[in-house]
């Protein structure tokens, strides 16, 4: 397997999220760099740890690859979804704390830690997968219903929770692990760590 490919595999993405909310209209299109998309991130991990290719540039790179296509479903859906005043106040100021709480994050873990802090907790992750079903799902169908706004104001609370547990532990950490999974986990060594003493 050629070195650099998981890397290439996490770049990718990025063109190919911005190339996204430009295909809306195109659903055939759409679909398949969507596919493409997800395939990127799903094999980029897989294939760094089964070759030992598992580089600290390359979880950076991963980051970001998967902020670009958060915030590419985000413009997508905002572009789709007929939202009402109250409900279009409501996301844009969460967004707002998202994007506040993203880039003190990266912010907080270069001044700190010396690195651009992209961190793989499993909120992160978990944020990401409803994203990856309904988008799709609203392009083809081009369905605008109330259940699509509550599902939107739900997952912008995941992301906000999400980023929220993030600043917290870089609070709290004294090394950066971008692998930390949660607070919670984060927690327990701690009290080990204090066990062991």
């Amino acid at each position: 397997m050629p070195k650099h490919l998981p890397n290439v595999l996490s770049f990718s993405r990025i063109p190919l999220s911005i190339l996204l909310p430009f295909l809306v209209n195109h659903s055939g299109w759409f679909v398949t760099v969507y596919v493409l998309t997800g395939l990127t991130d799903v094999l980029d991990g897989q294939l760094a740890r089964k070759h030992s290719r598992c580089t600290d540039f390359g979880a950076k790179l991963d980051g970001f690859a998967d902020i670009f296509f958060m915030l590419s479903c985000l413009v997508i859906v905002f572009g789709l979804q007929q939202l009402h005043r109250y409900i279009a106040i409501y996301v844009l100021v969460v967004l707002a704390m998202i994007v506040a709480l993203k880039t003190f994050n990266v912010i907080f873990g270069r001044v700190k830690f010396r690195v651009w802090s992209t961190m793989h907790t499993k909120a992160n992750k978990f944020t990401g997968l409803p994203f990856f079903f309904v988008v799709p799902v609203l392009v083809v169908t081009g369905a605008v219903t109330m259940w699509l706004n509550v599902i939107l104001i739900l997952l912008l609370l995941t992301v906000l929770v999400a980023s929220a547990e993030e600043a917290l532990i870089l609070l709290r950490s004294k090394e950066y692990d971008a692998n930390t999974t949660s607070i919670f986990a984060m927690n327990k060594c701690e009290e080990k760590e204090v066990i062991a003493t």
